[in-house]
């Protein structure tokens, strides 16, 4: 499978001159609900554990789900940050998001070798999620697979405040959930995210519309990065084939061929299929 990152130029030629990809911390990303909802239906998850154990008396477990509860906010002090691809690599929505009107790119990522080095780095590569019921499957799920691994965690005992070390574990999970869930009606996008859980002290900062945005680099150096292109798509423009020619200079520059007098761009570069328009 091809997945496809959009961009603008400025985007494109950073990705290829630094072999990096930018994951934008996921509270700075265009929808700043993004990530609220996993937050909520866990909440809602743990309400209906708390109610069905209120029925069995188990003073215990009503304890420990309330304290999960409690800590759901602490998720906002964790640097989440993702990066977005698609299976749709031709996409009017996505254009217009991304390209910044005219002269885009849509970058083409071939999954199958893209996925094992985003992989051995510590980082993930998912599918979104956008249908309400496998969304709120997959939460229970998580929750009620941290419940029986720690089924045996002692209580905190007389502590000043209630602590729980499988509460650290409810939150990285949950963490990785969080990016996945997106809302139905995005669900033409075919979303894929890169989802990386980073240290502060890694986090970069770009000027952004209104203030500054942390992202962390998703370093992309260390393979042969052509071989992870399936092919570039270049967005709507009026002079595509002077584009598409730029595009394919700009490639060869990066990636020289052994032979000097092949001059065959190593990249598929082609057009986007969406007439140009001014938008």
């Amino acid at each position: 499978m091809t997945l496809y990152h959009y961009t603008d130029q400025n985007g494109f030629m950073g990705i290829f001159i630094n072999q990096e990809l930018w994951a934008t911390k996921i509270q700075y990303l265009n929808d700043e609900k993004e990530y609220a909802l996993a937050l909520t239906l866990a909440k809602e998850h743990l309400e209906d554990l708390i109610e069905e154990a209120k029925t069995h008396q188990e003073r215990a477990l009503i304890t420990k789900l309330n304290y999960y509860i409690d800590i759901i906010p602490n998720i906002k002090n964790m640097n989440i940050c993702v990066s977005s691809l698609t299976e749709n690599g031709d996409l009017l929505s996505q254009w217009r998001g991304y390209s910044r009107t005219l002269g885009g790119y849509s970058i083409g990522f071939n999954e199958f070798a893209f996925e094992p080095f985003i992989t051995l780095q510590g980082f993930e590569l998912a599918q979104c999620v956008y249908e309400n019921n496998a969304q709120k499957e997959l939460v229970k799920s998580m929750i009620d697979q941290v419940i029986d691994e720690f089924n045996s965690e002692p209580e905190p005992g007389y502590k000043m405040e209630t602590y729980y070390e499988s509460g650290n574990e409810f939150l990285d999970r949950l963490a990785k959930i969080a990016p996945l869930l997106k809302d139905s009606s995005f669900a033409e996008e075919c979303e894929w995210r890169v989802i990386a859980t980073v240290n502060f002290e890694d986090l970069e900062f770009r000027a952004g519309n209104s203030m500054l945005t942390p992202f962390y680099k998703v370093n992309l150096d260390s393979v042969d990065f052509s071989r992870l292109i399936d092919e570039i798509i270049v967005g709507h423009t009026p002079h595509p084939e002077l584009a598409i020619s730029a595009t394919e200079a700009f490639v060869l520059k990066h990636f020289p061929p052994l032979d000097k007098d092949d001059y065959q761009c190593p990249i598929k570069v082609k057009q986007s299929n969406i007439p140009f328009r001014n938008w």
